[in-house]
């Protein structure tokens, strides 16, 4: 269950500060309400040193038995999230920083990027890395302050309530049923991807040359002889891969 919510604040000053008005108006007050011992923690920054700074103090701060979110409140792009003196964080950097972080929890590490265009954190999976989320709350396209409140209102109030993140935004979602925001599972994902395409196609490939790809492109070892004989095999290579990805 959820115990840790962190969030990350680098709105400018002269836009609407619904980071810190989510965080003052409705995190703080319905972990009050609901008599919750998940931990809250709001940071404010402003440029790239204070934003890596913050993200090695959580490093430091989780630990395995944790399940965090960080909730990453800012301006972005298809490319990047541009925080508040107008610097910019590529999502792919951004990685570097969540894997570890991810790792330490053994992916128990939610993310709500609210920021335009957040569903594009998703092309940071790195399948020669390790996952750098258990999952991610984004949007596709542009929000306006307006959504962000009355969507995260929501979802806070009820993760708040149950600590069950997927629950919270199912809750949500059944009122804001025009919510931008969707949830994505890194091995929901994964699995289309992978068990349903990828893995089929290299498999056609001969055994050895199937063997290599794998062991190359997703750093994991699989006997080839176990392969030819498993009526299952797209099962067999997809559940190593996952257990790796995902420090299992």
């Amino acid at each position: 269950m959820l115990n840790k919510i962190i969030l990350i604040d680098s709105i400018p000053e002269e836009d609407k500060q619904t980071g810190n008005e989510l965080f003052s108006d409705t995190i703080s007050k319905y972990k009050l309400f609901y008599k919750t011992d998940v931990e809250l923690h709001y940071k404010k920054v402003s440029n790239q040193v204070d934003f890596f700074k913050e993200l090695e103090w959580i490093l430091n701060y989780v630990d395995i038995d944790d399940e965090v979110i960080i909730h990453f409140e800012a301006h972005g792009n298809d490319d990047e999230i541009c925080l508040a003196n107008n610097s910019r964080v590529n999502w792919k950097i951004l990685s570097n920083y969540l894997i570890p972080i991810n790792e330490k929890t053994k992916n128990k590490l939610h993310i709500n990027v609210v920021t335009c265009f957040g569903m594009h954190i998703g092309r940071i999976m790195d399948m020669q890395k390790t996952a750098p989320y258990k999952s991610f709350i984004a949007a596709k396209g542009e929000i306006f302050p307006s959504e962000i409140i009355a969507d995260n209102t929501l979802f806070y109030q009820n993760l708040l309530e149950n600590k069950d993140v997927y629950q919270s935004i199912i809750n949500t979602q059944k009122i804001q049923t025009q919510s931008k925001f969707k949830i994505k599972d890194v091995e929901t994902v994964l699995e289309l991807a992978l068990h349903k395409t990828l893995i089929p196609l290299l498999l056609s490939s001969s055994g050895l040359m199937a063997k290599q790809i794998f062991e190359d492109l997703l750093k994991i070892e699989i006997d080839l002889a176990t392969i030819q004989k498993n009526e299952n095999a797209s099962d067999y290579i997809f559940d190593k891969f996952i257990k790796r990805f995902t420090y299992q």
